[in-house]
């Protein structure tokens, strides 16, 4: 196939602008990494080592309560009960809506 030298030229010029493109934009992604590497390194620099976990030491995890070891809810506590009466009815739901589904697909692969 034979073509023109202005068209070959033509065409080899918008190549060559396309790949200086493409360093321009590879060289701004190389930059930008770096920049986030660097704050990275800084941000693991500057934030305490913690040798033993929070829950081990007894600090204060979240406002106004402590870790408790036990997997189930304080008493006392109005929110951990309804939270966990919650846990319970989605559990409940999503394993009827499991079964369900289940049904459903032995029934369209018969």
């Amino acid at each position: 196939m034979l073509i023109f030298r202005a068209r070959y030229e033509r065409d080899m010029a918008s190549m060559r602008a396309e790949n200086a493109r493409l360093s321009r934009d590879l060289d701004a992604a190389r930059t930008e990494l770096d920049a986030v590497q660097a704050a990275a390194k800084t941000a693991a620099n500057a934030a305490p080592r913690r040798d033993t976990p929070a829950a081990e030491v007894g600090e204060r995890l979240i406002e106004g309560g402590h870790p408790h070891p036990a997997s189930t809810p304080r008493r006392g506590c109005g929110t951990c009960r309804l939270l966990a009466d919650r846990l319970a009815a989605l559990q409940v739901s999503h394993e009827a809506d499991t079964r369900e589904l289940h049904d459903l697909r032995q029934g369209a692969g018969s």
